[in-house]
């Protein structure tokens, strides 16, 4: 008799697909044990990251500032919030920075960390050019913005920069002493025939300047600074030897600047009538 060969029945799926067991149940061993890695990993990396972050290792020892020279060490670590001791991994650097540059008296700031326990932050203090009389007399750096108040070591050789309170600077304020240090740029480019005493500010009326060395107000205006400021140092180079006798100079106007005499003692060889308290001169 011939042998008879026997074949083994395929196992088939309902939809008569080939199983292939021992590849199926490797592959269910591998998701098994990858599953196993992925929850033991889930479990212990926030442990691990714990020891890592709080370990003394980390711990901040070191902490070098540069370029401060109005502003403290003391407070510019309080305002970062920063301590010896601290988690390094705590102190981020943009974190850092964006909590230094609310500082008033900052302009800039950087911030490194060098691993392990050191930190380097660099910072560019605001130059001040006026001095803004509110509550409290605080310096003004360029382009208006609002500086710390002055301490009693601070130097208060500067504009001053009045009719402001402190509401305004909830309001339209910021503005105000943005125009006000522009006319302060503009007085140092141009000129203006003496060294600024004070700029008053007015919303509706404009600027008013009182120069250091003239006892005389000067009204600007708004707008048209440089003509005006033009036409201000030709009356007074008219009025050379004078200028004492001057109380005011308006020259608010395009075209035409008033100058308003002090009152004179009176003179009993003058006419009763007669007063000079007011001259227009055509720009």
């Amino acid at each position: 008799m011939g042998g008879a060969v026997v074949t083994r029945p395929n196992r088939v799926t309902r939809r008569g697909l080939r199983i292939r067991w021992k590849p199926l149940g490797i592959g269910l061993a591998a998701a098994a044990v990858l599953a196993g890695i992925t929850v033991a990993t889930w479990w212990a990396a926030p442990r691990a990251w714990g020891a890592i972050h709080d370990h003394p290792y980390f711990a901040v020892t070191q902490i070098t500032i540069h370029g401060n020279s109005r502003t403290s060490r003391t407070q510019l670590l309080r305002w970062a919030g920063l301590h010896s001791g601290m988690s390094i991994w705590d102190a981020s650097p943009d974190g850092v920075r964006a909590q230094l540059l609310q500082h008033p008296d900052l302009a800039d700031a950087a911030v490194r960390r060098d691993f392990p326990h050191r930190l380097v932050i660099s910072v560019h203090e605001r130059s001040p050019v006026a001095i803004a009389v509110l509550d409290d007399l605080y310096y003004v750096g360029r382009g208006g913005h609002l500086m710390d108040r002055l301490r009693d070591a601070d130097s208060r050789d500067l504009p001053l920069i009045t009719g402001l309170t402190p509401a305004d600077m909830g309001n339209q304020g910021p503005l105000l002493l943005r125009r006000a240090t522009r006319l302060i740029r503009l007085c140092l480019r141009e000129g203006c025939g003496d060294s600024i005493s004070e700029i008053h500010l007015d919303a509706e009326h404009g600027v008013t300047l009182i120069p250091l060395h003239r006892p005389l107000a000067i009204i600007l205006g708004w707008g048209g600074w440089r003509t005006k400021l033009a036409h201000t140092t030709r009356v007074l180079a008219a009025w050379e030897g004078q200028e004492t006798r001057i109380a005011q100079i308006d020259a608010s106007f395009a075209h035409q600047v008033i100058v308003r005499l002090r009152e004179q003692p009176r003179d009993k060889n003058r006419h009763p009538g007669r007063r000079d308290t007011k001259a227009g001169v055509r720009a």
